[in-house]
């Protein structure tokens, strides 16, 4: 079975055994030489190239409204130069900047920049040596619109849900509470507040910084797209109380023994808040009875902000009213 492979082997090492390495090596060195003087060549002959140049509009006011599709993001400019110019423009290409603000001080109107105002931006970007050929699109033109403006309250929307072994502290926030929309007169009327993406989000731990997106009405552009909220988690343990029922309302002159006289409380804390959750937090009662009961409901409140899924056993008690 491993004998053809064997066979391969043998004649690949007996050509190897029978090849003049000197002469190989003096060719490589030749085509070598050859390719460093054709580049060398290239790089210092003038020649055309095409170049992506980047565009960055500056000065347009948050209300002007108008088809972004229309205001390229590169021009496309062809550039006569020699090569080693040529390649850095490539790689390196310069980025034009232009301000819209003079053009859009108006209600409305059209933002024209003719081609003799690009070729003039474009030459500045450009070497001494260089020369411009062409530009494309060779003129940029779009129509705006300023529009009313509101600022709205931010609703945050979702479901956040905790990993194992953590709850949330507090609730989510929502870092910037408020928002600019713009649109019409009329559309902004009935706009009251701008909606987060609506999300589920599990496993959360520790602390949280999430960017959700927020979700505009149709026709209402928006001077954000999303917003960045805090949710802020920790791990949970439990801890248990015995806890002694107080009766309320008792009537003068009687009374009221309930059985049991404790109740046994279980509720879960943060950690960072273990220590804080005493048994002052709590209040046990239980009403006085009417001619009706035959046990009282018992009733656990709790004052501290740190606590979550309270539990009690049991949740009646029996009684005696002695007068």
């Amino acid at each position: 079975m491993l004998k053809p492979r064997t066979d391969i082997w043998l004649r690949l090492r007996k050509r190897a055994e029978q090849t003049n390495w000197k002469d190989v090596l003096t060719f490589l060195f030749f085509v070598a030489l050859a390719t460093a003087l054709w580049f060398g060549h290239a790089m210092q002959s003038v020649r055309n190239a095409r170049v992506v140049v980047p565009i960055h509009y500056a000065g347009i006011p948050e209300d002007a409204y108008f088809d972004h599709n229309r205001l390229p993001a590169t021009l496309k400019i062809e550039v006569r130069d020699a090569g080693k110019r040529l390649r850095m423009y490539q790689v390196n290409p310069p980025e034009l900047t232009i301000d819209l603000s003079s053009q859009m001080q108006s209600e409305s109107g059209t933002v024209r920049i003719s081609s003799d105002v690009l070729r003039r931006s474009l030459t500045d970007l450009l070497q001494g040596t260089s020369k411009l050929v062409s530009a494309e699109p060779e003129q940029i033109s779009v129509d705006y619109v300023r529009q009313a403006d509101k600022t709205v309250p931010v609703v945050l929307r979702g479901e956040y849900v905790p990993a194992a072994e953590y709850q949330i502290v507090g609730e989510p926030q929502v870092l910037q509470k408020q928002v600019k929309a713009y649109g019409t007169v009329a559309q902004l009327a009935s706009l009251q507040a701008i909606a987060t993406e609506d999300l589920l989000l599990t496993d959360l731990k520790d602390t949280n910084l999430l960017l959700l997106a927020l979700e505009a009405p149709e026709g209402i552009r928006l001077a954000a797209d999303s917003v960045q909220i805090l949710v802020i988690t920790e791990r949970y343990t439990e801890k248990q109380f015995r806890l002694p029922i107080l009766p309320t309302e008792v009537h003068e002159g009687e009374q009221l023994r309930v059985f049991p006289q404790e109740v046994s409380v279980t509720v879960r804390v943060g950690l960072s808040h273990f220590g804080e959750v005493t048994e002052e937090d709590f209040s046990v009662t239980c009403p006085y009875p009417t001619t009706q009961d035959n046990k009282l409901p018992i009733h656990v409140d709790c004052r501290s902000p740190y606590i979550t899924n309270l539990r009690f056993f049991p949740q009646e008690a029996e009684f005696i009213v002695e007068r």
